[in-house]
């Protein structure tokens, strides 16, 4: 019987761990829908649609003219807002990240005929549901950054309240005056590749760098040029400076 509590306290807190890993890797909206008074909107109906899978979210307001969904999977969402009486306001492109909650707060002008509103602008990326700081990176700058060797961690610094002592790794980077041992990374597809793919592709690399400077003034002229180039292809593996 010892063992079979044992066993069933196992399994509650293997549960409970997925579930909160399963929410942190989702999002959520959440908002307030009011009138140009600033009064709430009750049962005002929300819709989000997933602009990938086409994938519809609904719900109506409170009575507060509050509303909440969450279980989002990452990516752009259509937001659309309507009420009798209401001009229909419609959101596009809104990027949900991981864990993150997205509030949007919207005001509803009243319409004396039937007429929709759609706003394209980008709402503002502040997070007004959570404390945490944290920085998102696009596919776009992991792409086009200059990273050494492609290692993610490249891009630590340019996380807020992060600390680098120059390394720019993540056996050195701190945050918010932390030490290491509170650092923890999760990585989700780093290094992926087709699980089908009958060979492994192969590892090459090329990383060129290179400096000219030097004070040009009248009779006194000095310039220096260094070069320096690093290639490591599969079987080989070169070198050279300049």
């Amino acid at each position: 019987m010892a063992i079979l509590n044992h066993l069933r306290f196992a399994l509650l807190i293997c549960g409970l761990s997925a579930a909160a890993l399963a929410q942190y890797e989702q999002a959520a909206i959440t908002g307030t829908i009011r009138d140009p008074e600033g009064h709430a909107i009750p049962d005002a109906q929300i819709q989000i649609q997933h602009a990938g899978t086409g994938l519809i979210r609904t719900t109506v307001t409170t009575n507060a003219g509050v509303f909440f969904l969450n279980g989002f999977p990452l990516g752009d969402y259509t937001f659309v807002v309507s009420h009798a009486g209401f001009r229909e306001v419609r959101f596009t492109s809104i990027r949900l990240a991981v864990g993150q909650t997205r509030t949007i707060d919207v005001t509803l002008n009243l319409a004396e005929r039937s007429e929709n509103v759609f706003v394209t602008a980008q709402l503002r990326e502040v997070d007004q549901a959570s404390a945490v700081v944290g920085t998102r990176m696009e596919h776009e700058q992991v792409s086009e950054l200059p990273l050494n060797g492609r290692n993610w961690a490249s891009m630590l610094p340019l996380i807020a309240g992060a600390v680098d002592p120059g390394t720019s790794d993540q056996r050195s980077v701190r945050f918010a005056g932390h030490g290491r041992d509170d650092n923890n990374f999760t990585l989700d597809g780093v290094d992926a590749r087709n699980p089908f793919a009958l060979q492994k592709p192969q590892f090459r690399l090329n990383q060129f760098g290179g400096s000219l400077g030097g004070p040009v003034t009248k009779n006194k002229t000095f310039v220096f040029v260094a070069f320096e180039a690093f290639r490591r292809w599969p079987q080989r593996k070169h070198h050279e400076t300049g």
